[in-house]
């Protein structure tokens, strides 16, 4: 199996998984991502800005 029919693989994978996942963990696994990027926004910000 190729590289790219592995990625999708588990693509579809992870979309079936948050399918069944409840919008209230949805929402709660969301605040937590923005979070970390909030705390992070500096870093992530050079990170982009490197050449």
């Amino acid at each position: 199996m190729s590289d790219i029919n592995k990625f999708i693989e588990r693509a579809n994978k992870a979309q079936q998984l948050w399918k069944e996942t409840s919008s209230e963990q949805r929402s709660e696994l969301l605040e937590k991502v923005c979070e970390v990027i909030e705390d992070k926004k500096q870093e992530i910000a050079n990170t982009f800005m490197k050449k």
